[in-house]
This record gives structure tokens, sequence and C-alpha cells, in this order.
């Protein structure tokens, strides 16, 4: 029998020898290898004491985000010419304006009335023309007028009227504006000279007149 057992043994003996019950506190162990070896000591059955963690390492407190601030981008300030000029009516960017010392002071408005003299000028075409003042016979020699002032060309609010004349008697007679021209039929006056007459009159009451003689040929 193994020492574990032979001492279990008389400690059971010895209990019930003495009529002692409750022996507590006996490890029994038997060595399966040797029975001559010696016990091993009984485990601790103190609680190990537990070794006091370190509190846990909270992260470094992070600085705060900066707002960021919306960037400003300086207005340029609006600039009126290269040349420190503001520019005036009709005068577009890029162009120096003239300064105001330099202006010309701006003339009187300009009216045509009737006291404006006009000038008459009658144009004939060269189409049937042969010498420096003569023409043939046709059936359509186009007359117009060129009427103008000292404002300019005028057109409009015009009106003409027209007079053939040869050997002092009237052989025809027409009407039309400043911007139209006759067809004159010199076939009708048969040869030698006619003259031509066209008077004008402007809607606001200027008039004027021209005539023009010429020799018609075969």
């Amino acid at each position: 029998m193994g020492l574990g057992k032979k001492i279990a043994a008389i400690s059971a003996g010895l209990a019930a020898f003495c009529g002692i019950t409750g022996i507590t506190g006996v490890w029994i162990y038997e060595n399966a290898n040797s029975e001559d070896g010696p016990a091993p000591e009984p485990p601790s059955t103190t609680p190990p004491v537990p070794t006091p963690s370190s509190p846990p390492t909270e992260p470094p407190d992070e600085p705060p985000t900066p707002t960021p601030h919306p960037t400003r981008t300086p207005t340029p300030t609006p600039r009126s010419g290269d040349d420190g000029f503001t520019p005036g009516p009709g005068v577009t960017r890029g162009t120096p304006p003239v300064p105001p010392e330099h202006n010309d002071p701006p003339g009187p408005e300009e009216v045509r009335n009737a006291n404006t003299p006009i000038t008459v000028t009658i144009e004939i075409d060269n189409n049937s023309q042969v010498g420096v003042n003569t023409w043939r016979q046709v059936h359509n020699m186009r007359v117009g007028v060129r009427v103008s002032d000292r404002i300019g060309s005028i057109r409009r609010d015009c009106y003409t009227s027209l007079e053939v004349v040869k050997n002092g008697s009237v052989v025809d007679t027409g009407s039309a504006t400043c911007a139209g021209a006759y067809g004159l039929s010199t076939r009708r006056y048969g040869t030698g000279e006619i003259t031509i007459r066209i008077s004008v009159e402007t809607a606001w009451g200027a008039t004027g007149a021209d005539e023009r003689t010429i020799s018609i040929v075969e």
C-alpha cells in the first residue's frame, strides 16, 4: 500500500477509536510512480492578491480644429479709362476721351426753314449723249435733279415740276419727287434745241430752280 493510503487508514482508525469526527484539512495524495517519494506540497488555498492594474491611459486631448474663414478677394476699383477721364456718349472703352476743357463748344442746332437757300442741279443720263451738249432722239431720256443745302442732300419732303420748252412753247410738263426722275421721249420734240426747266419746293418752304438747254439730233 502506498504511503498516502497508509496515512489515510491510520487517520481513519484513530478517528474511529477516539470518537472524533469531522477531521478536516487532510490531504490525501497517491503517488502513482513511487510509494516512497516525497509528497508534494498542497496547493495554496489563499486567493491570489490581484495586482493593481494601471489606469487606462487616455489619449491626449487634440487641439480644437480652427474654424476656416472665407478668403476675401479684394474688389478692384473700376476705372473709367486709362487716362482717368470718364467716357462720354459715343466714346467706347479704350478710346481716350477728350478732356472737357478741350471740347469744342456745341454749335447752334441746324434747322431747315424757308429762308435756307437750296441748290438745284439738272442731271441727264449719257446713254444717248453724242456731244458736249448734244443727245440723239430716243424714246426715253432720263432726267433727274440733285437738290442740296448747307446741311446736306435733300431727298425727302422735296418736290419738282418740269417744263420742256422749244421755240418759246411748252411742249412737255411733269412732276415728281426730288428722289425720282423723268423719262422724256425726245422723238416727240424733233431735232433742234430744247430747254429743260425744273422748279423745286420743299415741305418747309424753301424753293429753287434750274434749267438746261440741249440739242437733239437724229
